[in-house]
């Protein structure tokens, strides 16, 4: 192998790779060039991803090495231009300007590489949706999964495409957020959970761009974002039935703002570090936190009411809340509850495509 590339490109494409690979590497650093491209692919236990360089090709071949060792001395180098080739199972990085030179000879992990194991996009049935979509359902589902509770599904997001609507859901069993969008019929017939690490990764980029391309095939979803390709491997197992959860009609229900709410919890769990008391009364909330050793704290927040109001006391995780809160960006949220017992029900106004659930603690 043997490119021409310039270090600012290089250095850019390698932090991509390493951020999206950054947990639980297995592999990171495979560069390969042939006659059309040059290309750096990367892998861990359940994404792949794959990112082309902008180089100028001498000789094909490809070789897998240390990435973030090799990002960490390309930042450092001054020279704009650098030549990267493999002579006798020795990486090389040759950079000059003016009469100035600098040689650097790096240790690779090895040459025969397979780069077979990385799926190939002609595998796959591509459809272009608009990245909005996808990142709005990512955005206000991302909070919820648990990668830590031994049911895996619980670990990912669940998609699929129902009644023309592309529904996310994500649920720990504790809380649970449903997001609709209008689109294509992607997905149509398939349902898929998606491991909430590689949508975490992916969100940011989502957010910053138009061009998205999708598909799906068996164990595997591939998303072509911009000029990168990011495929992950999809959670095996039965997602919970979602909608037989939900109550069939709420009672009673207010209208609050949503960062007046955030505030006031945040503060409440700096006296209990999870739980606090929603206390409802006509035209206003006290939100309660208390703890034996540490003291009790009462802040009252304004509420419009929506249809009738029963004044009750309903105990809450705090910490949950604000994870479904964090992911509605509205100035305000309706809630609905019927007792004490019931799961209170979360929606953003004017939008019958979100809906979230949060059960309550017994007193």
């Amino acid at each position: 192998m043997h490119v021409r590339v310039k270090k600012d490109i290089l250095k850019e494409k390698l932090k991509k790779v390493t951020k999206f690979c950054e947990n639980g590497i297995q592999e990171q650093g495979l560069l390969k060039a042939d006659f059309e491209k040059f290309q750096i692919f990367s892998r861990d236990s359940k994404t792949f991803i794959i990112v082309p360089v902008n180089a100028e090709i001498k000789k094909d071949g490809f070789v897998y090495l240390d990435g973030k060792r090799l990002l960490s001395i390309i930042k450092e180098l001054r020279y704009d231009d650098l030549e990267i080739f493999v002579e006798n199972d020795k990486l090389f990085l040759k950079g000059d300007k003016g009469k100035s030179k600098i040689n650097v000879e790096l240790s690779i992990k090895s040459t025969e590489a397979i780069v077979s194991e990385f799926p190939e996009i002609n595998d796959f049935d591509l459809v272009e949706i608009k990245s909005a979509v996808i990142s709005d359902i990512f955005r206000k589902t991302k909070d919820i999964p648990d990668i830590e509770d031994p049911r895996i599904v619980f670990g990912g997001i669940f998609l699929e495409f129902k009644n023309d609507l592309l529904v996310g859901v994500a649920t720990d069993g504790k809380k649970m957020v449903i997001v609709q969008k209008f689109v294509n019929d992607f997905l149509k017939g398939n349902k898929v959970i998606v491991p909430i690490e590689f949508v975490k990764t992916v969100l940011k980029d989502l957010k910053k761009t138009n061009s998205l391309r999708v598909g799906f095939k068996e164990d595997m979803l591939y998303f072509i974002i911009d000029e990168y390709i990011a495929i992950t491997k999809l959670i095996k197992g039965k997602f919970p039935d979602y909608e037989a959860v939900i109550p069939k009609a709420y009672s009673y229900g207010f209208q609050v703002n949503r960062d007046d709410l955030t505030s006031v919890i945040r503060e409440s769990l700096s006296i209990s570090e999870k739980y606090i008391i929603f206390s409802i009364k006509q035209d206003t909330i006290d939100i309660i936190a208390e703890t034996s050793d540490v003291g009790k704290l009462v802040d009252i927040i304004d509420i419009e009411p929506i249809g009738q109001i029963k004044e009750e006391k309903i105990c809450l995780n705090g910490e949950y809340l604000l994870d479904i809160l964090g992911g509605i960006d509205s100035e305000k949220v309706n809630i609905f509850y019927i007792s004490p017992e019931a799961p209170i029900k979360i929606l953003i106004p004017d939008d019958n495509h979100y809906l979230s659930l949060l059960m309550p603690i017994k007193i």
